[in-house]
């Protein structure tokens, strides 16, 4: 993952060092956690989209952002 991450808030748009977004699908999912700095993150694809996968967070649907 590119910069920090401190958590879900509901609409969270989240850039891969590939330079690749994307936002959190499901406004409904929140996660607070201590800031990491570059987490390790992967994004899979399932049979109802796109999960992402970032370490000490339970998984989330999320939506590749277009630029």
């Amino acid at each position: 993952m590119n910069g920090s991450f401190g958590g879900l808030g509901g609409a969270t748009v989240i850039e891969l060092e590939d330079g690749t977004a994307w936002k959190q699908a499901n406004a409904d999912d929140h996660f607070r956690g201590s800031p990491v700095d570059h987490p390790g993150a992967a994004v899979i694809r399932g049979v109802f989209g796109y999960k992402m996968r970032i370490e000490g967070v339970p998984e989330f649907y999320v939506d590749p952002v277009r630029k």
